[in-house]
């Protein structure tokens, strides 16, 4: 009987050791997450590649937008991509876009988000695109409206997700940990 209550003794101390290791790992990665930043695309980074917008070519106006997706949006945007304007409107929580310059739907194709992710960092060789509803980075519910996503993957360790719906860039990470600029492993 003393063997037994010796041995739940030691059983007790060893299991009572490793689970204190585990929440101490689970303590130390909470403390972690709440000053590591994770992956986003900031206004700041986004605003230097955003094409300035061209009043001129504008020809739909925005309750025409809406006359023609036959919907009245929650939101709407004005951008411009690839040299025409877009209206991105946003109805029922999700995007959807059209050019401003003659109604036309916007089709988001591998070689558009390839070509608006390369426009992005024209400096750097893309080197990979593929089409994800989500990974690791991209599981914000603030991306919910323009999933799926492509992910573009640069050959400096870069990855772009491009919108499906308005062809945006949306997120970036790279491999460094640098806090803003996003991060991957």
């Amino acid at each position: 009987m003393a063997s037994l209550a010796r041995q739940l003794h030691l059983w007790h101390r060893w299991l009572g050791i490793g689970l204190g290791l585990l929440v101490l790992l689970w303590f130390i990665s909470g403390v972690v997450m709440l000053f590591v930043a994770y992956p986003s695309l900031t206004p700041e980074e986004k605003w230097p590649h955003m094409q300035p917008i061209q009043p001129g070519l504008v020809q739909i106006t925005p309750a025409q937008a809406s006359d023609i997706i036959q919907a009245e949006p929650d939101s709407l945007r004005l951008t411009m991509q690839q040299g025409r304007p877009l209206y991105h409107l946003r109805v029922e929580g999700k995007w959807q876009s059209l050019y401003a310059d003659d109604g036309e739907r916007l089709t988001v194709t591998p070689a558009l988000a390839r070509s608006n992710a390369q426009a992005f960092l024209p400096a750097a060789t893309l080197t990979d695109l593929e089409l994800l509803e989500r990974d690791q980075w991209s599981i914000s519910s603030a991306l919910h409206p323009h999933r799926p996503l492509y992910r573009a993957e640069f050959a400096n360790g870069t990855s772009l997700y491009v919108s499906s719906r308005t062809g945006e860039v949306v997120l970036d990470t790279t491999t460094s940990n640098v806090p803003g600029t996003g991060w991957a492993l």
